[in-house]
């Protein structure tokens, strides 16, 4: 039905224009998804042994233990590995969205109107109908969440690494 270079083609333009779509998280919102994972997924207990809250606040991490707290900074190596995260598993998940079916509905689309893929970089309407056919799918809100829930859980666990000699977490 199609070569491989059409196609990887025609995946790499689509991909392109669905990363546009996603709404791009700060430093802040990557951090609050990473808490809020911890959070539901974890039991967190202090030093001490004694259940501990964690949130939040201007960019760092407060630890509660009763009346107890503690502020910790969130150091340059996890803030950078959160901003890769962020990269890899946008790209990750979109690619894994575009499943064969979508592609090859996409490619018959610009098969009917020529027999070159790269029609769909000549004609702003052309990409949008593309486009249309991706979002009619699905793919873009499937995108969505499983971008949130897949970097939460990164994210989260990120932290947990960084916090493992503060707080100790207990799978829930």
């Amino acid at each position: 039905m199609h070569d491989n270079y059409d196609y990887n083609y025609l995946k790499d333009v689509l991909v392109e224009e669905i990363l546009m779509k996603i709404p791009e998280l700060t430093k802040d919102e990557l951090l609050a998804e990473g808490v809020n994972y911890l959070t539901k997924n974890y039991e967190i207990y202090g030093r001490s042994g004694k259940r501990a809250n964690i949130r939040l606040d201007g960019g760092m991490i407060i630890t509660s233990v009763g009346d107890y707290e503690i502020r910790i900074s969130i150091s340059d190596e996890t803030n950078i590995n959160v901003q890769g995260i962020r990269e890899a598993t946008l790209l990750y998940i979109i690619t894994s969205n575009l499943s064969d079916s979508v592609m090859r509905e996409v490619y018959s689309y610009l098969y009917m109107i020529s027999d070159d893929v790269t029609i769909i970089d000549e004609d702003d309407k052309i990409r949008e109908n593309c486009m249309k056919i991706v979002e009619k799918r699905g793919v873009i809100d499937g995108v969505l969440r499983a971008y949130r829930e897949q970097l939460a859980k990164e994210v989260g666990e990120e932290l947990k690494k960084e916090l493992n000699g503060i707080l100790k977490f207990k799978r829930v």
